[in-house]
């Protein structure tokens, strides 16, 4: 919204809505643009607020999706916890744990490398990857195309 005049942001119902009029220099309030996004998720720290902490667990989309051999896989923790990040094929079978391990809270991100899976190299083609994290349990699709 940088180089907007009349620009603005509001939080309506967990979801910020930022807008901006036009560039010109007039008194007019047009708007030109309106941008939104869910922030359900997080809560900004009374303490800090340059430190946004998740209030939910949550596993992120990967990117890129779809992807050639390299992928982020990012996941949002809302407190300390075991965490197992598993690969999957389409047919269930387990190709990789990719993490299992203790985390702390906050915002976290990982590799996959589709190239050099338990010394295996997967083909082309849809996998899915799960986080488990206390009783929380989310799955989402990706597609390898080598």
């Amino acid at each position: 919204m940088t180089g907007r005049r009349h620009s603005g942001a509001a939080v309506v119902e967990n979801n910020l809505y930022v807008f901006g009029g036009n560039q010109e220099s007039s008194n007019a309030s047009i708007l030109n643009s309106l941008e939104y996004a869910d922030i359900s998720d997080y809560v900004i720290s009374t303490e800090d607020e340059d430190i946004i902490t998740p209030i939910a667990f949550h596993l992120n989309q990967n990117y890129p999706n779809p992807f050639n051999s390299n992928t982020a896989i990012s996941y949002n923790l809302s407190e300390d916890t075991h965490v197992n990040i598993t690969i999957y094929d389409m047919l269930g079978r387990k190709i990789k744990n990719l993490i299992s391990k203790n985390e702390v809270t906050g915002n976290h991100s990982t590799q996959w490398n589709g190239d050099d899976s338990m010394g295996n190299h997967v083909g082309t083609g849809i996998y899915f990857y799960q986080l488990q994290a206390r009783d929380f349990v989310q799955t989402k699709k990706m597609v390898l195309m080598k």
